[in-house]
């Protein structure tokens, strides 16, 4: 059924760019929190998108995003004859991302947004004590998420933008990726 629909998303959104009254580009970045576990990370993401008006209330944005996720994992090591000791764990993990966000505007300047995201690790490496060693090999190359959010449009082409991004496929053994992001856009031509 994930393959269906995956295969069918790009012919509904030629569909529905085929109709836009309006295409707009522009540039977006921000910091997110992005959690594995219980723990979050702080992270980081930026790239491209186009906004294809639909109607006064519906728009399409496709967006090209690269983000910077990781955690750290605190473990304490029991050696017997030894005193204990905590060792923190680093995950590092690079993703070039492709959100398709449905946007339904409220107000001129207020919209809320949903849709798929589709992203491939770039790389991912994992390590203590400055010992770091790549392990993208371990990773699954691409994953599935849902992502739905909440953005408003100030002067001169600026907007903010909050959205919280959740896996439907696993990343790594039986994890899940899950971010929240908080940002800014440019759209170039906008007053």
């Amino acid at each position: 059924m994930k393959k269906i629909l995956l295969l069918l998303l790009p012919f509904v959104a030629a569909a529905l760019i085929t109709r836009a009254q309006t295409i707009h580009y522009g540039v977006k970045g921000g910091l997110g929190l992005s959690s594995k576990t219980s723990k979050v990370f702080p992270s980081f993401y930026g790239g491209g998108f186009a906004n294809f008006k639909l109607n006064d209330h519906w728009s399409l944005q496709p967006e090209v995003l690269y983000s910077y996720n990781g955690q750290n994992q605190k473990f304490t090591i029991l050696d017997p004859g030894e005193p204990l000791h905590t060792v923190t764990f680093k995950t590092r993990e690079k993703y070039l991302s492709v959100p398709l966000m449905v946007q339904y505007h409220i107000t001129s300047k207020l919209y809320v947004e949903a849709g798929p995201e589709v992203s491939m690790l770039l790389d991912a490496k994992q390590g203590s004590a400055g010992n770091w060693q790549h392990y993208t090999s371990y990773y699954h190359r691409f994953s599935l998420a849902g992502s739905a959010g909440v953005g408003y449009k100030l002067p001169f082409g600026l907007g903010v933008s909050a959205r919280y991004m959740y896996g439907i496929t696993k990343s790594i053994g039986a994890e899940y990726n899950s971010n929240l992001r908080v940002g800014i856009d440019y759209t170039f031509g906008k007053k």
